[in-house]
């Protein structure tokens, strides 16, 4: 059985953008490593609070099914446009999935890098084609938005959460830090900026989800018992960077980009 990240150390995150401040002026959030039972505690979190997240290939098949439903087997432009794009992301995606859980991508070689890029950009093209279309169906068929509407919300709501669970201390925060047996209360999570709050969500996905190497090495911790200093990369089930945390800006999309593909 694989040794996960030592529960008995606290990790220092700051986001990236702190980096050009002095170590003494910078923001540091404290979290404690998931345990089993952390892991187990998120999870209850979200279900209490009705947060899903639909995976790329569960919104592609809905808004199908959509566009099918409107135009009817008489499909002509831009339903036909519209299906044959849905078609190709689909393919993106599915040969994206066999390629993160086989060979992977060797982020280590220009090759690998160039290749991760290359398919990454297909598949916003591809997604960004259907976006229009994504509003139209979603302002139709209240069974697609809510579907949308899950998805639009899970990461503030996984980030909220996560904070609550395992942010243990800050140091030049952005308030008086506290917690009661809850975690740390909504008055003081109000208090995070929400910059800071999507990067942390994207360190706490990290940290809930260690790489192999972090599992193997969890057992000789590092001297600092830190995550790589502001990294708020998420990491694909191979190790390799699946995508990077923004200053608190949403992406627009479709809901069918890959970032949601290991939960297929």
């Amino acid at each position: 059985m694989a040794v996960l990240l030592n529960p008995a150390e606290t990790i220092r995150f700051s986001p990236d953008w702190e980096q050009s401040r002095d170590a003494a002026a910078r923001r540091v959030y404290i979290l404690k490593a998931p345990t089993v039972w952390g892991r187990v505690a998120f999870k209850r979190a979200l279900a209490a609070r009705g947060a899903r997240r639909h995976a790329a290939l569960t919104m592609l098949d809905a808004l199908e099914r959509s566009v099918r439903a409107a135009y009817g087997e008489a499909l002509t432009d831009p339903g036909r446009a519209t299906l044959e794009t849905i078609g190709e992301l689909r393919a993106e995606l599915v040969a994206f999935r066999a390629r993160l859980v086989g060979e992977g991508y060797d982020m280590a070689t220009e090759e690998g890098r160039a290749d991760f890029v290359a398919t990454v950009e297909r598949q916003t093209a591809l997604n960004e084609a259907l976006i229009g279309v994504s509003d139209v169906v979603a302002a139709a068929d209240p069974r697609y938005a809510r579907l949308l509407a899950d998805n639009e919300v899970y990461s503030l709501v996984a980030a909220l959460e996560g904070a609550r669970l395992f942010v243990v201390g800050w140091e030049r925060g952005p308030g008086p830090f506290r917690r009661d047996p809850d975690g740390v209360p909504d008055d003081v999570l109000a208090a995070i900026p929400s910059a800071d709050l999507a990067a942390l969500g994207v360190e706490i996905d990290r940290l809930l989800q260690p790489t192999e190497d972090e599992s193997k090495n969890s057992a000789s911790p590092s001297p600092s018992g830190s995550a790589p200093k502001g990294s708020t990369a998420a990491r694909s089930t191979t190790g390799t960077t699946r995508s990077r945390g923004t200053r608190g800006r949403s992406r627009r999309s479709a809901g069918t980009t890959s970032e949601s593909i290991p939960s297929t």
